[in-house]
């Protein structure tokens, strides 16, 4: 016999399961009802646009909203989906810039002194991904778990300005999802000439003083 599963959500449990419980959580229409709201009105020209944000099925009539329903679940599925993208887009490329500098740590340990600019320094940016993750994180927990658990729209929507600038944050450090040459070029490319073979041949593994002179000698070759 074929046991039939309802599909599962990234949180745990079905997502029906969910709706459910979100539907649960909400509060009464405004209309009198006593019906639990279960749309959103996000249209400027409905004249009950400000007036009944929320309201439940029976409010869905021409004279109140004269426009196709919003459901409160799949809206507040959609905003909870992008926290859950970027926490995993974040994760992973840490997860990468790890797992990198676990073999080449000594190369950039010995690179990252010669630069003047503190901000350009490899360490200072990945610094600033571990602490970009452990915001994510610790925001999610503290402002956005519970709502979305529950489907607080309103709520979910207030967060969305905190949503795009941890985005753009992130934004800001996706060079370094080609960590590795490209990313070690961009970085000590202007200060290669300062750092003598002699002076990293002791500190490096092979692996690491082929690559560092892999560098040295695209830089001649540009110079030529």
């Amino acid at each position: 016999m074929v046991e039939h599963r309802q599909p599962q959500s990234k949180n745990g449990g079905t997502i029906i399961e969910q709706i459910v419980q979100q539907q649960e959580n909400m509060g009464l229409s405004s209309c009198g009802s006593e019906e639990k709201v279960m749309l959103q009105c996000d249209e400027k020209a409905c004249p009950s646009y400000g007036k009944q944000p929320l309201y439940c099925p029976e409010c869905a009539t021409q004279e109140r909203h004269p426009h196709a329903p919003i459901f409160i679940a799949k809206k507040s599925k959609n905003v909870t989906n992008d926290w859950n993208n970027l926490r995993q887009d974040v994760r992973q490329l840490n997860q990468k810039v790890i797992n990198w500098m676990s073999a080449h740590r000594p190369l950039v340990e010995v690179l990252d002194p010669i630069l003047t600019n503190a901000e350009k320094k490899l360490r200072f940016q990945i610094e600033k991904l571990q602490l970009l993750n452990n915001n994510i994180e610790s925001f999610y927990e503290q402002e956005v778990a519970e709502s979305c658990a529950k489907g607080e729209i309103m709520k979910l929507q207030e967060l969305i300005p905190s949503l795009n600038g941890f985005k753009e944050r992130l934004q800001a450090l996706d060079y370094l999802k080609n960590i590795g040459t490209l990313v070690l070029w961009k970085t000590y490319s202007e200060i290669l000439h300062l750092v003598s073979q002699s002076h990293v041949l002791e500190k490096l593994s092979q692996e690491n003083y082929d690559i560092f002179i892999k560098l040295k000698l695209y830089k001649v070759q540009l110079t030529q």
